[in-house]
């Protein structure tokens, strides 16, 4: 059986993409001062399905974010945290 109209970049409905490359940055952030920060900042960036995994630390005020760069950049990243309500200082990784 031969496939000739098959688009190799379309995904069935309910299948991930595979072998996407994912990068880390550490965000750091002022204005988180307890535990209820938290769930505030995740809602924001798990709002995009480019987000694949969030690490809040709110002693050290930062965010460790793990996402696939193809479909977010850290520019947005950056502007979500801010429409979170806190400052952004720099990022790394």
């Amino acid at each position: 059986m031969h496939f000739t109209n098959v688009k190799p970049h379309v995904l069935l409905p309910g299948l991930r993409k595979t072998g996407v490359a994912l990068q880390k940055a550490l965000f750091k952030v002022v204005g988180m001062y307890c535990t209820t920060c938290k769930p505030i900042v995740e809602k924001q960036l798990k709002g995009k399905d480019a987000v694949k995994k969030i690490d809040i630390d709110f002693m050290t005020d930062s965010v460790i974010v793990e996402y696939d760069a193809s479909a977010i950049s850290r520019e947005e990243i950056k502007e979500m945290l801010e429409n979170s309500g806190y400052k952004f200082v720099r990022v790394s990784m």
